[in-house]
């Protein structure tokens, strides 16, 4: 007769890679693939953004990185509206203070900016101008849309300035980083 063996399994804890949770008002929709999509088109948004920023603010600015993170939260963003839902844009203030700068001509001065910190006497910003603003708004909306009306991303959105109240909690945040040659 043959004696009964106990077999035992040795599990080595590996590391994972980072894993997004479903919740159950995304379920159905493909929100943990976002990240693969647009990493796979990296080379045509980097190319479609830095040709936009060359032709229409002659800046010449590349996409660096872009970074994902889901159930955030983000104050003081512009407000937009598609079909699929609300969008926010923000944009760093030094990069608008740069564009105002090197194409409307507008002084760093006026906004209380020196050259080598880039920062006040006090180490903030001065508050955000008119003009700052609808550029801001400006580049908002032809930004998502050069953005999210790709071919590759399906249908095309019809994006509008959105005058709802602030939303300060989003399910899913993509950070552009760029660096300016």
């Amino acid at each position: 007769m043959q004696s009964n063996k106990v077999k035992a399994k040795v599990y080595n804890h590996d590391p994972r890679p980072d894993i997004v949770s479903l919740e159950i008002n995304k379920l159905g929709r493909p929100h943990h693939k976002i990240p693969k999509i647009v990493n796979s088109y990296f080379s045509i948004i980097e190319s479609e953004i830095s040709l936009y920023f060359l032709k229409k603010y002659r800046i010449n600015i590349t996409l660096d990185d872009i970074k994902f993170q889901t159930n955030c939260s983000h104050k003081n963003a512009k407000m937009l509206t598609s079909q699929m839902g609300n969008i926010a844009f923000d944009i760093d203030r030094l990069l608008l203070l740069n564009i105002l700068n090197d194409y409307y001509g507008l002084s760093q001065e006026k906004y209380g900016l020196s050259q080598e910190k880039k920062t006040t006497t006090t180490g903030k910003l001065s508050p955000l101008t008119k003009t700052e603003e609808r550029l801001k708004n400006k580049l908002g909306l032809e930004i998502t849309d050069l953005f999210l009306n790709q071919p590759f991303f399906g249908e095309h959105l019809i994006i509008n300035n959105s005058t709802a109240a602030l939303i300060a909690c989003w399910s899913y945040r993509i950070d552009f980083f760029s660096k300016r040659l």
